[in-house]
């Protein structure tokens, strides 16, 4: 049995309502016999479950019933000792750029360090002061391509199988670290892959691989030569949604999925069994209810699991029914009804409009916020690969005074533009036919004029993760390219007219009028990089640079406001203000453009700016449910009348505020209110 951590996708749907067709096309396990005994062990009853796990994205359960390790968004590894119903069990941390781990054959904790991009390998035993690393493995970067968005890794045949997302292909490495194969591209066809997020192996050395955006599970020979695959979206038992982590263990495959909340078993051959989770109706439910899961990890004997929740920042355990097989088949998944609206971390306003993700459906809604609350007026774009489809959401920007929707979508390798037909002048009112497709370019087409633009340097299909323009007349669209790691200016007709900066993590743009600054992950900051109207750098001579925004965990949205910078931190669940931002921006510009380097007091201003840290006097927010609270607050924007939206994610909602974090209203898609409702009181 091979222990793997998997990756993290974070949407939900749960659909119920099967016809006998979709039965049949579901491949199915015969009955067990009723006078079987004992009965046939099956997995999935709800054990415990531990609470304030911070953005655990993959649990993993170490060998003798020793703890769990959590692999953590801030790429941290969390080990904690094994539950118990007297103590608090105690925790250690190992620091570092962790992206993917595992548990070796012998017992050994393994995970690969995004940054030195190595393997290093531990004694996970919780007894003394420190964990004791047994070896590093080290990569020779001169000899091949650097590894590139490892989400996953696997033991194999004495080396190594890192899953990398990004480039949509999987490497296969001995104990040494030389690859020895890679298979896997970019595709919905047999061997290729739309974002896969994990890997497991048989007892065979069959090696199965989660292509998450395919919404399948294909497996490969121990040659990675492609073998067999099953599945496609749906909510039907044995169908799968945004599967997200995967552990095979005897005769047994155990899928998580993130968009149906469950766990799905099937046999080596992808024969559906039974399932497991209990979609959470609210958030915060737990005790075998599933919200999001991010990974599913079994032990060797098939006797416990843990499922990670980043989303509800927990983990839960599961044991085996006591009733076996039957009664696993027999537990009830509920129904739709209950279940909340969804809202993604995509946000995107401009004076009386605003456009959000929804993923539970893949669409766009679109909300009027011209009055105190957001009143949904059109939902368009649902999940597919046609030119009006969405496959995945990856950047999404409003144009408010021409009412257009710009639209990047990160599997279908497409941008597009939506016009909505709207009359402002008019009674509000819902009009399901109000967006329309005026444009859509293939990103491969927008890979080759690049080229011609900046023949210098390699190109690949962009990916593109952010869109904005700044609010002046004449002003480009926007794109910020993780694949390329650049920024590009964009015309009308969705042809690239310049090549700006170049950009390592970019996360988002925000725009405040003529003023525009790329946002850039960095760890628990963001970097905040001023940029001329059409992406380029404004220093004179030299790269201006950003300023480090210091906040409190990974920012989940950013906004500029007059002089303020607002952002939402996922951790603290909180909107975190930056005073004086944009007067630091206009500041480290003109330092930046002075000649005189040996001005002492410039250098020394220079350094003052090179961070900035919120003010808590300014800060707003708290972790709950109610009216103004938050739970894992993402995507922000700015609207008209100076007011800020916030995507309460974790709370199924939206929140307009004033700057000073005075609460507003709260919307979804099917309601609004600006009376905060009375809360419940303790019993």
């Amino acid at each position: 049995m091979l222990k793997t951590l998997t990756s993290t996708l974070l949407i939900p749907v749960v659909c119920l309502c099967f016809s006998a067709a979709a039965r049949a096309m579901v491949p199915q396990e015969r009955s067990e016999s009723a006078d079987q005994s004992p009965p046939v062990p099956a997995l999935g009853e709800f054990d415990r479950e531990k609470n304030g796990i911070m953005f655990g994205t993959r649990a993993m359960l170490l060998p003798g019933g020793a703890g769990t390790a959590v692999l953590r968004t801030d790429r941290s590894i969390l080990l904690i000792e094994p539950l118990s119903d007297e103590d608090a069990p105690s925790e250690r941390e190992i620091s570092g750029t962790f992206t993917a781990a595992c548990i070796l054959p012998g017992g050994m904790l393994a995970a690969f360090d995004d940054v030195s991009q190595e393997i290093r390998i531990w004694n996970p035993a919780l007894e003394g002061p420190a964990l004791r690393e047994v070896s590093r493995i080290r990569f020779d970067r001169t000899l091949d391509e650097p590894l590139v968005d490892v989400v996953d890794m696997a033991p194999f045949q004495g080396g190594y199988l890192l899953v990398e997302r990004g480039a949509h292909r999987v490497r296969a490495l001995d104990a040494e670290g030389v690859e020895r194969f890679r298979f896997g591209r970019k595709g919905g066809d047999d061997g290729a892959f739309q974002f896969p997020g994990a890997i497991s192996v048989d007892d065979q050395d069959r090696i199965y691989v989660v292509d998450t955006d395919n919404h399948r599970i294909q497996r490969f020979t121990a040659d990675g030569d492609f073998d067999t695959a099953w599945g496609r979206r749906g909510a039907f038992p044995g169908l799968l949604t945004s599967p997200t982590g995967i552990d095979v263990v005897g005769d047994r495959i155990y899928v998580s999925e993130a968009l149906n909340h469950r766990v799905s078993v099937f046999d080596l051959d992808g024969r559906y069994l039974y399932q497991w989770g209990m979609h959470a109706m609210i958030p915060r439910q737990g005790e075998g209810r599933i919200h999001y899961p991010a990974s599913i990890d079994v032990d060797e004997n098939a006797m416990r699991a843990v499922v990670a929740e980043p989303f509800e920042r927990r983990i839960q355990y599961f044991k085996r029914f006591s009733g076996g097989l039957d009664e696993a088949r027999a537990a009830q998944m509920p129904s739709k009804q209950d279940i909340r609206s969804h809202f993604g971390p995509f946000i995107s306003g401009e004076d009386d409009l605003l456009v959000m993700g929804e993923p539970e459906t893949g669409s766009l809604a679109v909300f009027d916020v011209a009055g105190e609350t957001g009143v949904n007026i059109t939902v368009f774009t649902n999940h597919g690969s046609g030119w009006d489809d969405l496959g995945r959401l990856g950047a999404l920007h409003l144009d408010g005074p021409e009412q257009m929707v710009y639209v990047s979508d990160l599997v279908n390798d497409r941008l597009s533009c939506w016009r909505l037909q709207r009359e402002r002048d008019v009674t509000i009112r819902y009009d399901p036919f109000m967006a329309r497709l005026t444009s859509a370019v293939d990103l491969s087409v927008t890979r080759d004029k690049l080229a011609s633009l900046d023949p210098d340097r390699t190109w690949v299909i962009p990916r593109i993760v952010a869109l904005d323009r700044a609010q002046v007349d004449g002003a480009p669209l926007l794109a910020a390219d993780a694949a390329n790691q650049v920024v590009f200016a964009l015309n009308e007709r969705l042809d690239p007219i310049s090549v700006g900066v170049s950009t390592r993590e970019p996360f988002e743009f925000v725009v405040d009028g003529p003023r525009v600054v790329l946002v850039e992950r960095s760890g628990e900051a963001s970097m905040f990089r001023p940029l001329a109207v059409d992406g380029s750098d404004l220093g004179e001579g030299t790269e201006l640079g950003g300023i480090l925004m210091v906040s409190n965990g990974i920012p989940g949205g950013a906004a500029l406001l007059g002089d303020d910078c607002f952002l939402s931190s996922m951790e603290g669940d909180r909107i975190e203000v930056i005073e004086g931002a944009a007067a630091a921006f206009q500041r480290r510009l003109a330092l930046s453009n002075q000649t005189d380097e040996s001005d002492v007091q410039n250098g020394s201003e220079a350094n003052e700016l090179a961070s900035l840290h919120p003010s808590p006097e300014r800060t707003w927010g708290v972790t709950g449910e109610y009216d103004g609270e938050f739970h894992a607050p993402a995507g922000l924007c700015r609207i008209g009348g100076d007011r800020i939206v916030v995507v309460d994610r974790g709370n199924h909602r939206a929140q307009i505020f004033s700057p000073d974090g005075t609460w507003l209203s709260t919307f979804s898609l099917s309601s609004g209110y600006t009376t905060p409702k009375p809360r419940k009181e303790e019993p």
